[in-house]
This record gives C-alpha cells, sequence and structure tokens, in this order.
C-alpha cells in the first residue's frame, strides 16, 4: 500500500501540547465513520510568540506510510483470541496516547465492533471503552 491509501487524522491538539493524531487505511476509516467525526490532520502553524520551538511535521516513513505510533486493533468480532480475518482493523495513535484519547475514538466508531485494544494492549469491551468516555463527559 502507497501513502495515498492511508490518511491521518487529528484526535486531540492541546494547547501547548502535542498533536494526537490517528492513522489508518483511508477505506476503514471510511467505513468505520472516523473521517466524519475527525479532520485531516495538518500540521500546527509556527507560533511567533515561541521562537525557540519547532515542529518538524513531515510524513516519516517511506512510500508506504509507516510511520511511529502504537499499533493497534480494534474488532468486529467478539472473539478476543488471536485477530479474526476480516473482521479486524489495525490503526496507529501517533502522539500522547491515554484512554481517555483512545475513548474519543471508540465512540466516534458509528459501525457494530466488540473490542479495541487500550495503550497496553489490553483488550477492553465497547462497553467499558463507552463507559469511561461518558464518566469523562460527566465529569469534565
Amino acid at each position: 500500500m502507497y501513502r495515498s491509501h492511508f490518511c491521518r487524522l487529528l484526535v486531540d491538539r492541546p494547547e501547548g501540547g502535542d498533536d494526537t493524531s490517528l492513522c489508518m487505511v483511508r477505506n476503514n476509516a471510511e467505513a468505520l465513520g472516523l473521517t466524519n467525526a475527525f479532520p485531516e490532520w495538518s500540521p500546527r502553524p509556527l507560533d511567533p510568540n515561541r521562537p525557540g520551538i519547532v515542529r518538524l511535521s513531515l510524513y516519516k516513513g517511506g512510500r508506504n506510510g509507516r510511520q511511529g505510533g502504537k499499533r493497534l486493533r480494534l474488532s468486529r468480532s467478539p472473539s478476543k483470541m488471536g485477530w479474526p480475518t476480516g473482521l479486524t482493523h489495525c490503526f496507529r495513535i501517533i502522539g500522547p496516547c491515554s484512554k481517555l484519547k483512545l475513548c474519543k475514538v471508540a465512540a466516534a466508531i458509528e459501525i457494530d465492533w466488540h473490542w479495541m485494544e487500550t495503550e497496553w494492549f489490553e483488550r477492553l469491551d465497547k462497553e467499558c471503552w463507552l463507559k469511561i468516555y461518558d464518566a469523562h463527559d460527566e465529569a469534565a
């Protein structure tokens, strides 16, 4: 696959912090509804008030779009053994990763799914992800 087959979506851009983005095969991101929930990632403009900060925002990797970050999976199968063929989607979280940022991704998925991995590769059910997201929304 080439770089044009991938999309990089902006999950979080905190003021004064690093961006958190999601890199995934474009067709999968569209099927999951993530392209409707998150904008395409673009480099942060340089801030003239912070001249010492230089942000390199070039794509890493070669022509196939491979980048750094954590490779995680979500599955449309209830089985938590292995990665069911045709029912598992891989994606990368690039930048600071936390359960709250992954909850944003979990809440944005529009199709039926069963589990998604945490930043430490633990497989949590959809209900657990949505409870964490709802608890954070109520606290905020």
